[in-house]
């Protein structure tokens, strides 16, 4: 059994979701209480966006190991997916409770308060998920533009820096980051980003939106 879950997992790796999908049922008829098998099914049916059955495989899965923080960050996930937000909190919170050094729940409960307009809390919880993972970019990137919301544009453009210097590559970072500039009207480096700007998109890099190269 654990063989034909190592091979579902391979597949799932290789993007082969259908037989990944067509494994792992098979693993779950016979042997509905395996654990792993339960959350690979969450995320299979993740990537496949149908989240109704990923969220019913990841709830099979809390009802055996209840204290595994993964599993609420995951259920939080599909709940914030199905747009149940007040629900996708409590997952989040649940995985926090449980391990309170959980970067990615305290990330994922800040985009959900950000979709919430609670852009204060947002960033309070951006802000614990970076003090746990200094390197989590993404934490970084939106922390910037919530920060942006508040028209606190001075901080949103060091959170934006931070991002990209931890991954140049980040999608329309470097667009962001030039926009943000000519709000403060600082004007620092300024030909130098469009240069490089200008590289990337020759290398098709997604470095800013289309209307912001435009303008």
């Amino acid at each position: 059994m654990e063989s034909e879950l190592t091979k579902a997992v391979n597949l799932f790796e290789k993007g082969e979701l259908n037989s990944a999908e067509k494994i792992c049922v098979n693993i779950y008829k016979k042997t509905p209480h395996n654990f792993d098998n339960l959350r690979l099914l969450n995320f299979i049916y993740s990537k496949k966006e149908d989240y109704l059955n990923a969220l019913n495989y990841i709830n099979k899965a809390i009802k055996i190991n209840p204290n595994f923080a993964e599993a609420y960050n995951e259920q939080g996930n599909a709940y914030n997916a199905l747009k149940q937000l007040s629900l996708a909190l409590k997952s989040y919170d649940k995985a926090i409770n449980i391990n309170p050094n959980y970067a990615d729940a305290y990330y994922n409960k800040a985009i959900v308060l950000q979709h919430s307009k609670k852009i204060e809390d947002s960033i309070n919880n951006y802000d614990k998920a970076i003090k746990i993972n200094p390197n989590h970019s993404l934490a970084y990137n939106n922390r910037g533009f919530a920060l942006q919301q508040l028209k606190q544009f001075d901080e949103s453009l060091k959170s934006y820096q931070k991002a990209y210097k931890i991954n140049p590559n980040f999608n329309f970072l470097l667009g962001k980051i030039i926009h943000t500039k000519s709000l403060l009207c600082n004007w620092d480096s300024y030909s130098e980003d469009l240069k490089t700007l200008e590289n990337k998109l020759i290398n098709n890099k997604i470095s800013c939106f289309p209307f912001a190269t435009l303008s």
